[in-house]
């Protein structure tokens, strides 16, 4: 092998070993009030609303865990009905930006995106 194709054949190594062991972007959590601005990473999204319980998608901030909430189950109805749609298509893996409600029980940030005037958006995971 030429002694330059060795030299490219390390680069490529090395580049593909950074891109495999890059970790994610850390979830973020902004708190405002009663509002909450969360950002990262879906460890988990738990759709017990196609039953009769709630939906929420799982992050993790700051070694807290965040739920947000994007369907109530049976009741309430969920205001918001593009964030249920938009939610209950988010799988593992996916990053999320969501604005919603804030309130915490046992330790965990609650952010319900139900409300009409909060969002919940998606970028796919590569």
């Amino acid at each position: 092998m030429h002694p330059s194709a060795n030299v490219l054949l390390a680069l490529l190594v090395v580049a593909v070993t950074a891109c495999a062991t890059a970790q994610e972007p850390p979830t973020s959590i902004t708190i405002e009030k009663n509002r909450a601005t969360v950002r990262g990473v879906v460890q988990q999204n738990v759709k017990r609303c196609e039953v009769d319980g709630p939906c929420y998608l799982v992050l993790s901030a700051d070694g807290a865990d965040v739920r947000v909430y994007y369907h109530h189950g049976e009741s309430p109805a969920c205001a918001n009905r593009d964030s249920t749609r938009t939610g209950l298509g988010i799988a593992t893996g996916d990053t999320i930006e969501a604005v919603g409600l804030h309130s915490i029980s046992n330790r965990v940030h609650l952010v319900d995106v139900c409300c009409p005037e909060c969002q919940l958006t998606i970028t796919r995971r590569p």
